[in-house]
């Protein structure tokens, strides 16, 4: 996470990421490599910028992960056992990396940066941020906070990447509902030792029409890997009622010249079997799931066709396990999620 904004600090922190993928891969050892990374960040930086830095280097092998802190954000890591520095072993748990290697880089030159470790087995899951996370305000000025943080991803361990990165955004959104964002956001998980979700995407126009080459970019992966008819249909139902959704009122209104697109992304996950679905437009701000469930049949009965609609929304969410909006980027991003 880079000091400052704008075009300096962009160059800045392109220049850091540069310098640490180049050392890395060259096979130098972390804590040699960030030290090396700091002397040249420190060379001709005049303005005074800094970058704060965790740099993790994973063995697929042992599942050890080496790792470094320039001053960055503690990570959390959930373990199925974790021994601590008294012998003792803690079962099943989110916990902290606070330790620090060094200061951030690019502020003095010559400074050793201590490597730290972490003996991992498959389904251990680092949750690494930046400050943009804990130190996000809400309209009274206060921040979301570390023990925020830890609250929420303790409400459900089960959770695998992505399904863990969009609760952590959701819950930092809610918390600021109505504030300005203050400052830029990066979130990533990573869970050791599983196979990772395998991510595909298409673009087509926002016509109904589409919607046969829409479900069969879906059924390709879902018959590849043996997802039940019953459970196929289900999803078809729901995001048939999504996509026509988008096509009928995301661009209405919308200058001629605008694409009108509609980015359909999904992505399997082996443990547990299921497929996330995400349709994204770039139209006019609408949240289809804005109304709440229990009075959408009284509030649509006095429209047959506002009633229909009411109708397959609020279906839409019985029968899929999960589905939530965002607008992100100035995109409005509806994702399901189906189990099997």
């Amino acid at each position: 996470d880079v000091s400052g904004k704008g075009v300096p600090a962009a160059l800045f922190m392109m220049k850091a990421k540069t310098q640490i993928r180049d050392y890395l891969e060259a096979g130098m050892e972390l804590g040699e490599a960030i030290e090396n990374v700091n002397r040249q960040l420190v060379d001709g930086n005049e303005a005074g910028m800094f970058v704060t830095a965790w740099v993790g280097v994973l063995d697929y092998g042992s599942g050890r992960v080496d790792y470094v802190n320039a001053g960055h954000n503690p990570p959390l890591v959930w373990q199925s056992a974790a021994q601590e520095q008294d012998g003792s072993v803690q079962l099943a748990s989110w916990r902290w990396l606070t330790e620090k290697s060094g200061i951030p880089l690019g502020l003095f030159e010559d400074l050793p940066y201590m490597v730290y470790s972490v003996e991992c087995v498959p389904g251990d899951t680092f949750l690494l941020y930046t400050d943009g996370v804990t130190e996000a305000m809400n309209v009274e000025g206060e921040l979301y906070g570390e023990d925020r943080l830890e609250a929420l991803v303790n409400e459900d361990v089960s959770l695998h990447p992505r399904a863990l990165v969009t609760r952590v955004r959701a819950g930092v959104a809610a918390h600021a509902v109505g504030a300005e964002q203050s400052d830029d956001i990066t979130i990533l998980a990573l869970e050791v030792g599983v196979p990772p979700e395998e991510k595909v995407v298409l673009v087509v126009p926002a016509d109904m029409d589409e919607l046969d080459r829409v479900n069969d970019f879906i059924h390709a992966e879902l018959d590849r890997r043996l997802c039940p008819v019953r459970v196929q249909r289900l999803l078809d139902v729901a995001v048939e009622e999504l996509f026509v959704n988008v096509c009928s009122y995301a661009y209405e209104g919308q200058d001629p010249e605008i694409a009108r697109t509609v980015r359909v992304t999904q992505a399997i996950s082996v443990e547990p079997p299921s497929i996330t679905v995400e349709l994204i437009d770039g139209g006019v701000p609408f949240d289809p799931l804005a109304k709440p469930d229990a009075s959408m049949v009284d509030e649509f009965a006095g429209d047959s066709d506002e009633f229909d609609e009411g109708l397959g929304i609020l279906l839409a969410k019985k029968i899929v396990d999960e589905m939530r909006y965002e607008r992100i980027d100035g995109c409005n991003v509806v994702t399901l999620v189906k189990r099997w």
